[in-house]
Order: C-alpha cells, then sequence, then structure tokens
C-alpha cells in the first residue's frame, strides 16, 4: 500500500511540474520565427529587419521577440504595426524569477540608435521604454 501511495504521489508530482512548465525554450521560438536574443547571441535577426522595412513602408507588419534572462526564462515582446501605430506588448510571466506581467501600450515610432531600436511617442511610455532591441 505505501508502494502504490508513493508511485500516486509521484505521478501526481510529475503532472505538476510538466503543467508548470509551459515556457518556450529557445531552440521552440527559433523554430516559431522569434527574434530570439539568448546568451548574447541573436537568431532571426532578419525578422526584426523585415519589421523594421515594412514599418517605414507603411505596410502593415507584426514581429515577435523572446529574450531570455541568465535563469533562461523568456521574456516576450511583440510588436504589431497597424493603422499607422504600432501595438508593444510585453510578457514576463514566464519569468520564474520577476514580476509577472502582461502590458501593452501604443506608439507612433520605432528610433534606431546605434544598432538598438527603441520605441517612442507610446501612450504609456514607462511601457514603452522596456522595448529594446539590439541589431547585429
Amino acid at each position: 500500500m505505501k508502494i502504490l501511495k508513493s508511485l500516486i504521489l509521484l505521478f501526481l508530482t510529475l503532472i505538476f511540474v510538466v503543467g508548470c512548465s509551459n515556457s518556450m525554450n529557445s531552440k521552440d521560438a527559433i523554430k516559431k520565427g522569434y527574434v530570439v536574443y539568448v546568451n548574447s547571441e541573436i537568431f532571426n535577426s532578419e525578422y526584426l529587419d523585415d519589421f523594421v522595412k515594412d514599418f517605414n513602408n507603411k505596410v502593415e507588419t507584426e514581429v515577435k521577440l523572446a529574450k531570455y534572462t541568465d535563469e533562461g526564462d523568456p521574456i516576450f515582446h511583440s510588436l504589431v504595426y497597424r493603422d499607422n501605430q504600432i501595438v508593444y506588448t510585453y510578457d514576463s510571466r514566464s519569468d520564474n524569477n520577476g514580476k509577472k506581467e502582461k502590458l501593452n501600450t501604443t506608439c507612433s515610432s520605432l528610433i534606431n540608435k546605434d544598432n538598438i531600436y527603441y520605441l517612442s511617442g507610446c501612450a504609456n511610455g514607462e511601457i514603452g521604454q522596456r522595448f529594446r532591441a539590439r541589431q547585429e
């Protein structure tokens, strides 16, 4: 009976751990088309290039970014350009060591300074300041 209880407890623990581990690893993010920043490397940077070109040409577009913390947790950023504005979403709900939040704002412009992209003209500047994307 003790063995059966131990097996059930182990099984339930495994289900809980697998169920709570829903964050995307960097390899999956790369495969899913995210621009990925991990260990000082950038993957799929061409997607950010495409977004910038489309934005400059006033073509509706979007790009998703995943920036991984030192602990390996993703923080997701999304930019959607529609109707002459950028909708920016910041999602840190998968960061196990930080504040779990999903925030968004609208911005009017994307600025490149020293190969780093910033948002400007944001309805909520505090949220907009969270976006920085280094380009190769």
